[in-house]
């Protein structure tokens, strides 16, 4: 039990990373399409990342299941949420996209979002953490 704890917290850590990039990334190529675009990338991007960054440092200093279940889920949950967002604003003919937003849009949007949702399996099952905190 023990060793589950602590690959998911290894794993909890690295996908906290892993979000953070994303959502620069989707910041960054912000800038090259429309103003809407880009207020609207930092705005969830900005958020996310965030999110990212304090649940990082929260699941790095757990110091038992329950804690490290709630630190992950909490920060899974609205990283999962943020990128549903890039899902509806990259295509949406109010921000008029270029094709390299929509694309990297969606690409983040569906990483983060498939991750995050088998994620939030794996720290339920390890944990017993409910799904609904």
């Amino acid at each position: 039990m023990v060793d589950e704890i602590d690959g998911l917290k290894k794993n909890a850590t690295r996908i906290f990373v892993l979000f953070l990039v994303l959502n620069v990334l989707a910041i960054a190529v912000a800038f090259t399409g429309s103003t809407r675009t880009l207020y609207y990338f930092i705005a969830i991007g900005g958020l996310a990342a965030f999110v990212s960054a304090f649940s990082f440092f929260r699941v790095k200093v757990a110091t038992n299941a329950k804690s490290l279940g709630r630190a992950a889920m909490q920060g899974l949950w609205i990283n999962c949420s943020m990128a549903i967002g890039y899902f509806l604003a990259a295509p949406a003919p109010y921000f008029s996209s270029s094709p390299a937003v929509w694309g990297v849009g969606i690409t983040v949007g569906a990483v983060a979002v498939i991750v995050s949702v088998l994620m939030l399996f794996r720290v339920r099952k390890i944990t017993g953490v409910p799904l609904s905190i």
